[in-house]
């Protein structure tokens, strides 16, 4: 029978540990490299599908000033009081979000606009921050001179709605986010804790920060049940602000998916607590 020594031990112990080590390293570069492909699931669509599919919800195409459709249009069902801008979440595509749009644009009553990100459905380009961040600046600047003009988002569009905010503070009338999160480090933390996200993440996106200047009323919308975003980061959100007026909505058994379709009667006690805010709020000019 053959001994094994203990530098074949070492030597094999080594070897293994090598191994993980190689593994673990190639694991995370690949994470790394594929990440707006984790964090980013649009779906695309050729133009004239995206026209035909939006118009059967009543959406119009939304150009900037060069002709291109930026996003999709739900008018009001009357003469507007007012004019919403949405940003929507991670997946699917504006043109799909009637289930915001509609209720929306029946209490207000108002003009609603959901913007269209890089790569989602028959826009050009690829999905990232900063060019996200653009887009929404460009549909801001599109609807500046309107008023009052509130700011809805799902989920990711929490990061392009308090940029905004922290931009345009005076202009931005009041804000809803439906299951946002404080911010994409602590968030990619609590999914990948296995891995070094403080060094491998590109997406940078800082919601808590963003929001800590602005002075309006935002509401928070939370999925007790939440899958996606853990409820706990986006209640840090939620306490975390406190720099303006602010309302909590959380549905405990609702999953992440589950709480932006909303009736036209709660849609009309958001309304009620941002328009409350027009007597409380000072105006520009005693600021």
């Amino acid at each position: 029978m053959s001994m094994i020594w203990p530098e074949q031990i070492h030597s094999r112990v080594f070897r293994v540990c090598a191994r993980v080590v190689i593994y673990y390293a190639a694991f995370v570069v690949i994470v790394a490299l594929l990440q707006r492909r984790i964090i980013y699931q649009p779906t695309q669509l050729p133009l004239d599908g995206a026209i035909r599919i939006a118009g059967q919800s009543g959406f119009q195409p939304w150009k900037n000033l060069a002709g291109e459709i930026i996003g999709w249009h739900l008018p009001a069902l009357s003469k507007p009081a007012a004019t919403v801008l949405v940003f929507h979440g991670n997946a699917g595509w504006a043109g799909e979000r009637s289930y915001l749009a509609a209720p929306i644009s029946a209490v207000g009553p108002a003009d609603v606009y959901v913007v269209e990100y890089p790569g989602y459905g028959a826009r050009g380009g690829s999905p990232a921050q900063a060019g996200i961040l653009k887009v929404a600046e460009e549909a801001f600047a599109l609807l500046a001179d309107k008023s009052p003009l509130y700011l809805v988002s799902e989920s990711l569009g929490a990061e392009p709605v308090s940029h905004l905010a922290r931009l345009h503070d005076r202009q931005i009338s009041g804000l809803l986010l439906f299951v946002p999160y404080n911010n994409f480090v602590a968030l990619a933390r609590r999914r990948m804790p296995f891995l070094p996200v403080s060094l491998m993440l590109r997406e940078r996106c800082a919601p808590d920060q963003w929001l800590a200047g602005y002075t309006g009323p935002v509401g928070f919308v939370l999925a007790g049940n939440d899958e996606i975003i853990p409820v706990d980061l986006a209640q840090q959100l939620f306490d975390g602000f406190a720099t303006g007026r602010k309302k909590l909505w959380r549905f405990s058994d609702a999953g992440h998916n589950d709480v932006a379709s909303q009736t036209v009667e709660w849609w009309k006690s958001v309304f009620d607590f941002w328009r409350d805010d027009a007597v409380i709020r000072p105006s520009p000019l005693t600021r």
